[in-house]
């Protein structure tokens, strides 16, 4: 146990204002055990004390309830609910003092249509509204303009509420976007990857440099194997086909004849021609490559057709020419040849859809006469279902359930003449709750539930229907087993 001592300041405990009250009970019994009292500063949110003998084993609580007032100096009111059933109110109740208050002496509201804290007899909020919009509620909005909130929605990465800092790509948390990093030629934020002449990222100019290393040289090694940028001197194919050969036609038009006079020539055999290794009356031709007595293999394309378009993709198909088949390309994910597809919910965060998504994200109801109406869906998943009166829209709110009592299930029905957010809620004798029967949005019209209670005791519920937010209707309703 710590006992802690109040060291406020004189001039700050002067500020602070009490009330304390004693009940006698007439009707009642005569400590007034039982009763609760409601206490209605000014300007400031209602309290309850209840009268208790104890509230632990072999413990003695004091009759006198004490309520704090904090900076608050006066009290509209004050209601006590005494165990008889009598509801009283008191007025010019003065702060700093001890009020005796005797059962049957005050204002007799017992027939007061809302006995509920912080409302009056006619059902008037009589403190101060919250941000939530709840009378006599205590939430205030943070800095982030989040009703309750601690300002954790709204703080940058140096933790400042509604503060300018980002985390850039290089985990650095600033307010300075002139000294953010960048991504290299890799994609690698803050690398230190360059392109290089070639256009490579990361490249060390080789991938375009000329037989010279000139990175986009012009320069070409011929087929004598010399490498230079002048095309004059190249060397070419003698009449043998050899590059660079010394081989020529002689005056009797045969390949390295040697014969230098045309009286020394002789008649090639048959009369046949000479082919294209230079052999008189021989049958070498040049196949489609271009190449003497060749088999068309040195120029195939990958479908085997000479000087053929086909060329193999990126997931190692031969496609185009006369294949008939197109190049793969990259699914979502990058993949060549990949399966992955994006899906049809397209949002601001995924533009092009979900990659690999199966609609699920974005699907639901969209009809809004369906009672499982989904705000959010984009595309309709078939799973509406009216369990809906709306041909008869009700002028009010009225709430019922039957058969009551009831055994196994009972039905219960909710007129509501606009669209609501509504939420069901079954509580027991005791306050507590003991099931959730629907929570979403109903259009305007006649609504059934069933309720079809599971693992609880026979005995008195509640019924407790919140229309955005704010209870509403609270009907009782007996189970039997």
């Amino acid at each position: 146990c710590r006992l802690y001592k109040n060291n406020l300041p004189n001039t700050l405990s002067n500020q602070r204002h009490w009330v304390k009250i004693k009940l006698e009970g007439i009707h009642s019994n005569k400590n007034a055990i039982g009763s609760r009292i409601y206490v209605y500063p000014q300007n400031g949110p209602s309290q309850m004390r209840e009268v208790m003998a104890g509230e632990s084993y072999s413990s003695q609580s004091s009759y006198t309830i004490s309520v704090g007032l904090r900076n608050r100096d006066a009290i509209d009111s004050v209601k006590i609910i005494w165990p008889s059933g009598l509801v009283e109110l008191h007025h010019d109740v003065m702060v700093d003092q001890t009020h005796p208050f005797i059962e049957g002496e005050g204002s007799d509201t017992s027939a007061c249509q809302f006995p509920i804290d912080n409302y009056d007899c006619e059902g008037n909020c009589i403190s101060p509204v919250d941000c939530e919009g709840n009378c006599g509620g205590i939430l205030i909005n943070d800095d982030c303009g989040i009703c309750d909130g601690d300002n954790s929605t709204c703080l940058d990465c140096n933790g400042v509420p509604n503060g300018g800092s980002l985390i850039d790509e290089c985990e650095t948390c600033d307010d300075s976007p002139s000294n953010d990093c960048v991504q290299d030629c890799n994609g690698e934020w803050g690398g230190t990857s360059q392109l290089d002449e070639c256009d490579v990222c990361g490249g060390d100019n080789s991938s375009c440099s000329d037989c010279a290393d000139v990175p986009n040289g012009d320069s070409l090694v011929d087929m004598c194997e010399m490498c230079d940028n002048n095309s004059s001197n190249d060397c070419i194919q003698d009449c043998m086909g050899e590059w660079g050969g010394t081989a020529i036609i002689d005056v009797c038009e045969i390949c390295d004849g040697g014969i230098e006079d045309v009286l020394n020539c002789v008649e090639c055999p048959d009369s046949g021609p000479v082919d294209c290794a230079g052999e008189c009356g021989g049958d070498a031709a040049l196949d489609e490559c271009g190449v003497c007595a060749g088999d068309n293999s040195t120029c195939l394309d990958c479908n085997g057709v000479p000087n053929g378009d086909s060329l193999v993709d990126e997931c190692g198909d031969c496609v185009g020419g006369n294949t008939g088949l197109d190049a793969c390309v990259k699914d979502c994910v990058g993949a060549w040849g990949g399966l992955l597809q994006y899906d049809e919910c397209i949002t601001e965060a995924n533009p092009y859809g979900i990659c690999g998504g199966d609609n699920s994200t974005c699907s639901g109801c969209m009809d809004p006469a369906s009672s499982n109406y989904d705000f959010s869906a984009t595309k309709d998943d078939g799973t509406c279902h009216l369990n809906i009166r709306t041909n008869l829209l009700p002028e009010g709110y009225e709430l019922a359930n039957y058969p009551n009592p009831f055994n196994g299930s009972t039905r219960i029905t909710l007129h509501l003449p606009k669209m609501h957010n509504v939420k069901i809620i079954v509580y027991n004798a005791n306050g507590l709750m003991v099931d959730q029967i629907f929570s979403g949005n109903w259009v305007a019209g006649i609504h059934e539930v069933s309720w079809n209670p599971l693992n609880i005791s026979s005995g008195i519920y509640f019924i407790s229907v919140s229309i955005d937010g704010l209870q509403t209707k609270l009907i009782k309703a007996s189970y039997l087993k």
